[in-house]
């Protein structure tokens, strides 16, 4: 369960962004915003690829809209959703210098999702 709320946190900066002015937020406006992002994305620290929501939203969507409704109502979001991993990525296989890297953060899903 630990894992999905790393996964979820993306998605509340989404539906932060597009729904705070309003008071209520639907099961309908979660999925949709879960639905729209970019399911070819790499996965972040959780493993998880956008994909992964829309083929089981039947398995994991209670939850995602419980979470962000609780991050609505509360303004409290798991410690551990805004976790990211910065890394190195060489720009060429014989990459000897820091300026022959480039970095990347590989963020959790629900962080991505809530980004966007």
């Amino acid at each position: 369960m630990a894992i999905l709320w790393k996964i979820l946190e993306s998605f509340l900066i989404i539906l932060h962004r597009k729904f705070l002015p309003h008071s209520h937020l639907t099961a309908g406006d979660i999925k949709s915003t879960v639905f729209d992002v970019d399911p070819d994305s790499a996965p972040g620290l959780d493993g998880f690829p956008r994909l992964f929501f829309k083929s089981f939203w039947d398995v994991v969507g209670q939850d995602v809209v419980g979470f962000v409704r609780q991050f609505f109502v509360d303004s409290w979001l798991h410690p551990g959703a805004n976790s990211n991993l910065i890394t190195l990525i060489p720009k060429s296989h014989d990459a000897v210098t820091v300026s022959q890297y480039r970095p990347i953060a590989l963020a959790n899903c629900i962080f991505k999702v809530d980004s966007n």
